[in-house]
Order: structure tokens, then sequence, then C-alpha cells
């Protein structure tokens, strides 16, 4: 997913405006971010499994709210 599907994504889904500014750009990193914490941490034996996946999304939400 590219920067550009990404802004048009999140216009889909809120009904707030995205600044033509660097906000869409770092919401887009910290997305990107999150979904790279997900898979390294998610990782056992090399293996991704849903349960990993679970757990640690619900450990990366509570992180990445704070």
């Amino acid at each position: 997913m590219n920067q550009t599907k990404f802004k048009k994504d999140i216009q889909k889904k809120t009904k707030l405006t995205i600044k033509n500014d660097s906000s869409n750009l770092l919401i887009y990193l910290i997305y990107v971010n999150y979904l790279n914490n997900l898979i390294e941490n998610s990782t056992s034996n090399n293996e991704i499994t849903m349960t990993n996946l679970i757990k640690e999304n619900e450990t990366l939400l509570k992180k990445f709210r704070g």
C-alpha cells in the first residue's frame, strides 16, 4: 500500500479532513511501523501463527494507544 492509497482509505473511513501537510505521511509511517512490529514480534521459530498475531496485536494496541 502506498501513501496515496493509504490517504484515500483514511478519507473513506473518517469524516474528518486530512490537511495536505505531512500529517498523512506521519499516519502512514506509524501504520507501517505498527505492521513491522506486529510481524517481527509475532514470529517464533521463523513461523507466524494466528495465535501469535492476535496476542501481539493486543499488546501493540495497548502500546500505540498509550
